[in-house]
């Protein structure tokens, strides 16, 4: 399993910067799990709110993946898609739980607030990670439970080489 959450990591990876280049936010995350018996089982769930964010999107991707896999039998693919884009706007700022009406709601927030300074962050760690992987190839930098590929997969500037007999090997 851990293998297999290391590829989940790297298909989420590849398919924010995709989506990142595009100009898109996703609104849902699927996961497609097929057996080595040809059994493919599918899992689609909405984000909270639009997102191009690597770990929005990676969370939701193995919450779905830990929930399907619920067999003992070979994996033959493993995938993961984004759903329902829409294209990059501003980010809209969500009101606090409880507040109806934009006159209910606390000041806006500041860079220096807990949600916006995170979010904020995590646009420029992303937005960093794709400068890298732009200038020297997707394979140049892998992040979290990717790692887990290495020695398993022939990797490149371009990426892991993705063609495996049987990824639960």
């Amino acid at each position: 399993p851990r293998f297999i959450d290391g590829m989940i990591s790297y298909l989420a990876q590849r398919a924010t910067n995709a989506l990142r280049k595009a100009g898109f936010l996703a609104r849902a995350v699927g996961v497609r799990i097929r057996y080595a018996d040809f059994k493919t089982v599918d899992a689609r769930r909405r984000l909270p709110r639009p997102s191009d964010f690597d770990d929005e999107i990676l969370a939701l991707a193995r919450q779905l993946w830990r929930e399907r896999y619920d067999r003992r039998v070979q994996l033959r693919l493993v995938g993961v898609v984004l759903h329902d884009l829409v294209p990059v706007g501003d980010r809209q700022l969500e009101l606090p739980f409880g507040a109806t009406t934009i006159s209910d709601a606390p000041p806006l927030p500041t860079p220096s607030d807990t949600y916006h300074g995170a979010s904020l962050h995590r646009e420029q760690l992303d937005a960093a990670v794709d400068r890298v992987r732009d200038r020297h190839g997707f394979g140049a930098l892998v992040r979290g439970n990717a790692v887990q590929l290495f020695g398993r997969l022939e990797r490149s500037t371009r990426g892991f080489r993705l063609h495996t007999p049987a990824c639960s090997r």
